[in-house]
């Protein structure tokens, strides 16, 4: 939205679903994801590298394609009460994944060129948009989100403690209800996805940083909740939200341009911008700044986190945070949920296995187009010798 007033009065009844008010069960919800992704993995992804009875067995796991399916998963169970079952499937089933990773290029294009938005949702266009009937793609995602969405109206009303419930109880319009649904999923998955799936990659090639992380979990393992760490267990561990800052910081999930226009003249960084001047940030550039992170800032090293002194810290998070816009009107509503999610699923993944690229040479290819594409990132996942950390039975955690 461009319109200041419209986007506080949307945001402003946004922000009791984001937050979570009135859900009491969303974490649990989470934890069953988090207890079915790591089942995924001890059933089809577990390799072996001694050559025992069974022999040497080595299974890719692809990040690229797992990790969305998790969160999709996670966010569709927050969204709606019940996840779409990627997970279960193993697979892109309704194919909607790689239709909206194909949906990027013109999205940020749209983001840049106004015209092209304009023509994109004009009736001219509609013939080509996808639609609720379709059997595969956006398409059929749009009928399963009107589905849900249709539930929660009508004579027999399903109510339900998930985001979607309220949503419905702010009164916004039922149309702007389903388009809110559709944001949240995409906006969920593919960023909370790319910065998990980063933070293996940074710390599998990091055996100090590797190291430290497994020494922190191990110490505590012990001591925290089970079947699955509480998030505010997991936002204590100090080296664990260091590893995952230092992630976003080194490759920030959404990294486009996202112009801002002022009505009014205004002075920016010393430079004077006349109304109307579209102005946009290089998000990587500010990321890796020498004078902010010192001069090491192009290598991954989440001890800086830890050993910077107070007023540094404050100017590194200041910058840190504009990965989710923070301290602004923009910034991003799922930040609560996206940090719930990557500290929780990270610790038990990490408690329990060891990861390394399969291919060190060429660990993966990517496309960037505001949001990262990875493809053919795969790891080699084997059980820890020291610590096997908790079985799973039948996809659910045990103790």
């Amino acid at each position: 939205m461009v319109d200041d007033k419209a986007h506080q009065r949307v945001r402003s009844k946004l922000l009791p679903a984001y937050q979570g008010k009135g859900i009491t069960n969303q974490e649990q919800v989470i934890d069953g994801q988090i207890a079915k992704f790591v089942g995924l993995i001890e059933k089809k992804y577990v390799s072996t590298t001694t050559r025992g009875a069974g022999g040497k067995t080595t299974k890719p796991f692809d990040m690229g394609k797992e990790f969305s399916y998790f969160t999709q998963d996670a966010i569709s169970a927050v969204e709606f009460g019940k996840p779409f079952g990627y997970m279960d499937e193993d697979d892109d089933f309704y194919g909607a994944i790689a239709a909206m990773e194909g949906m990027l290029l013109p999205c940020a294009l749209m983001g840049l060129l106004q015209p092209l938005l304009w023509l994109v949702t004009s009736p001219l266009a509609k013939p080509f948009m996808p639609r609720k009937t379709d059997r595969h793609g956006v398409g059929r995602l749009l009928g399963v989100i009107d589905g849900r969405v249709s539930e929660r109206y009508g004579e027999k009303k399903v109510r339900n403690m998930d985001v979607l419930q309220v949503l419905v109880d702010t009164g916004l319009p039922r149309e702007e209800v389903e388009a809110e649904a559709l944001v949240h999923l995409l906006a969920g998955t593919d960023t909370t996805a790319g910065a998990l799936r980063n933070t293996v990659f940074f710390l599998s090639t990091n055996p100090g940083a590797y190291r430290r992380l497994q020494d922190e979990i191990d110490n505590v393992a012990g001591r925290v909740t089970r079947p699955v760490i509480a998030d505010a267990e997991a936002r204590e561990l100090k080296f664990l939200q260091a590893c995952l800052k230092e992630s976003l910081r080194m490759w920030p999930p959404i990294s486009g341009l996202q112009a801002k226009t002022s009505d009014t003249d205004d002075v920016i960084c010393g430079l004077n911008v006349p109304a109307g001047t579209n102005i946009g940030l290089s998000i990587f550039d500010m990321m890796r700044d020498k004078d902010v992170f010192g001069d090491d800032a192009e290598v991954y090293e989440p001890l800086r986190w830890l050993e910077a002194e107070s007023e540094k810290l404050k100017e590194m998070e200041a910058t840190q945070g504009l990965v989710f816009a923070s301290g602004s009107k923009w910034e991003c509503l799922g930040k609560r949920l996206a940090n719930i999610e990557m500290g929780k699923v990270l610790f038990e993944l990490f408690l329990r296995f060891d990861f390394k690229m399969m291919n060190p040479a060429e660990p993966f290819r990517w496309t960037h187009m505001g949001f990262t594409l990875h493809e053919d990132m795969n790891v080699i996942i084997t059980k820890r010798e020291s610590n096997l950390g908790v079985p799973v039975v039948n996809n659910h955690l045990v103790h």
